[in-house]
């Protein structure tokens, strides 16, 4: 019977653990893809400001998220 509390315990902290993780790391993949974006871009469009080349990739990476 104390098994069981131990396997209901550990599944429910890594449940808790799991969920931390996600909201922390939720943001990684999409800030790689805008600086990514940004590098190539700027390569491709050398006359362009770094402003509008910032709002142009965020605004594309984060509209397809959507």
């Amino acid at each position: 019977m104390i098994k069981n509390y131990y396997w209901i315990g550990f599944i429910i902290f890594a449940c808790v653990l799991l969920y931390f993780a996600s909201k922390q790391y939720s943001t990684y993949g999409l800030n790689k893809s805008v600086s990514a974006c940004i590098i190539a871009t700027t390569k491709t469009y050398p006359t362009k400001t770094q402003d509008e080349i910032v709002k142009l990739c965020e605004d594309e990476i984060r509209g397809k998220n959507k």
